[in-house]
């Protein structure tokens, strides 16, 4: 693939920060402020040791921690010296994170204490390749070495400017269907998304990006690190989101633009009002998945502006403008990104019409790391096929419709998930929901909804009969729930999406312990 870009990388962007204002506070972390000469000491120091235990360029190396400094520290110095950076979802555990290091073959890990004796250890033993074990923090076994003092060395070294098409880093995609699949993102792919976004939402030097993603995610790794260091602006890095706490963390540290998953504004607004949340200095929130019949509210609540964007670990994707935006729209495809609709035959389907979302443009990335069946499968003809379903209306903006694996088929007609979550998630008394497929010999297959309510409510509160009506004012027959459950909690991946294998698998008869309102079982 050529992929041509006049975009720095991020080490390039490190050095000119360096140069041009090396005092100011890069990073934020806790009580600690890093400022970019901190930085780059600290990547530089990095960089020599991992020269100096064998690393060699385009060889991989393993991260295995929870958001902090030292993530950064290793993925520049990582690239700095032409490697790759293998990072592992901190919720994997030991068969999980097995399969990532024999697949990727990494050479060394750098891992937290917290994981090390329980599932980095463990994995590691079955991984041949691996050299050696890093920890951040302490450890008493014999052989690992401190993390710490990669810091102490010396901080020499050449910056070189790794050809764009090189391989960056290998992002393992959640797998919550199947083994996880490396994704391959080149060093373009960080410098040309950090552009496209900075220039769409006319990022500023003195923004400050706050992220609770974890830096295993895409997210985190290209909006909020690569993002906030394109225009030498701050970055805020938060372990985990605390909805009680959250205004006040913004107040703290004077956050400007904080990145949201969708599940979190619910949780947001059902709070009281705080004088830390009235007076809050965020400019944006951007993310995916917010409920379009609530943004407005939202948005006059906090007075901020509400982005909603569209994208997935292998491509770049769309984002709405920040004048003219529409409500419901994942927005327009970002600069030097092109996005078509197509039917299951791979042709493009007319204006309006519901079909696969495909996606072209100069972030896309690689391909997947030792898997050309499915990289086959997946990147044809220029585009990713994302496997999500939507649609581009008139104007060229994009509305994400459901998950391709995410449709109810019901006596014929397609029935996407999101649409009826989505619903059921706007009754005041709701705070998620997840719509699964049922097998039926007559319809082929039932909706079954699954309901999580807001504290204090309960299913004699807000009965299921009240959950059919709410759904019958605002959508077709065919689309209302037949089986309601009532769930304590939603079972989650560390990148907070929902697992709904977990409940497809929980029992041989989803309609076991449901609500029909066929006939109550």
């Amino acid at each position: 693939m050529n992929i041509e870009s006049k975009a720095f990388q991020a080490n390039e962007l490190l050095n000119k920060w360096n140069q041009q204002k090396p005092n100011d506070v890069y990073l934020y972390f806790e009580d600690q402020e890093i400022t970019f000469k901190q930085l780059l000491d600290r990547v530089n120091s990095t960089a020599v040791k991992l020269i100096d235990l064998g690393i060699k360029p385009g060889e991989r190396v393993a991260l295995f921690l929870f958001n902090s400094p030292e993530f950064i520290y290793a993925w520049f110095a990582i690239n700095k010296i032409g490697a790759v950076m293998v990072p592992i979802n901190t919720g994997f555990k030991k068969n999980e994170t097995e399969f990532i290091l024999q697949n990727s073959g990494c050479k060394g890990i750098i891992a937290d204490e917290l994981v090390l004796d329980d599932v980095v250890i463990p994995a590691s033993g079955n991984s041949p390749l691996i050299e050696w074990i890093a920890v951040r923090g302490h450890s008493s076994v014999t052989n690992i070495l401190s993390f710490e003092d990669f810091f102490s060395g010396n901080n020499t070294i050449e910056t070189i400017r790794w050809p764009d098409e090189n391989l960056a880093a290998i992002l393992y995609t959640s797998g919550t269907t199947g083994k996880p699949k490396g994704v391959m993102c080149p060093y373009s792919y960080y410098s040309s998304i950090a552009e496209a976004a900075s220039t769409w939402l006319s990022f500023k030097p003195d923004d400050r990006f706050l992220t609770i993603l974890p830096l295993f995610h895409m997210n985190a790794q290209t909006t909020s690190t690569m993002g906030s260091l394109n225009l030498g602006a701050s970055l805020i890095l938060l372990n985990g989101f605390n909805p009680a706490t959250f205004w006040q963390t913004m107040k703290k540290y004077k956050a400007t633009i904080f990145n949201y998953l969708g599940l979190m504004l619910p949780f947001l607004v059902s709070l009281p009002v705080t004088a830390e949340e009235k007076d809050n200095p965020v400019r944006y929130a951007i993310g995916a998945q917010a409920d379009p019949n609530q943004i407005d509210a939202l948005e006059k609540r906090w007075d901020l502006s509400i982005i909603e964007l569209f994208g997935m670990t292998e491509i770049g994707g769309t984002c709405n403008p920040i004048e003219g935006k529409k409500l419901g729209s994942c927005g327009l495809p970002m600069t030097g990104h092109t996005v078509r609709i197509v039917d299951e035959n791979g042709e493009q389907l007319p204006t309006g019409e519901i079909g696969e979302i495909t996606v072209s443009g100069s972030s896309i990335t690689l391909g997947y790391w030792r898997n050309e069946e499915e990289t086959n499968k997946t990147y044809r003809d220029g585009f990713v096929f994302t496997g999500d379903v939507g649609y581009l209306d008139e104007d060229g903006f994009l509305f994400f419709v459901g998950r391709r694996k995410d449709i109810i088929r019901r006596s014929g007609e397609n029935i996407a998930s999101a649409e009826v979550e989505n619903v059921v998630m706007a009754h005041p008394k709701v705070v998620e929901a997840a719509a699964l497929p049922v097998p039926d010999p007559v319809r082929d297959e039932e909706v079954k909804i699954y309901v999580v309510l807001k504290q204090g409510e309960t299913p004699e509160t807000l009965p299921p009969e009240e959950i059919v009506s709410w759904c019958q004012d605002q959508l077709a027959k065919f689309k209302i729930p037949r089986y309601i459950e009532y769930i304590d909690q939603l079972p989650k991946t560390n990148t907070q999406k929902v697992r709904k294998i977990e409940l497809i698998e929980a029992k041989t008869d989803l309609t076991i312990g449901a609500w029909d309102r066929f006939g109550n079982k």
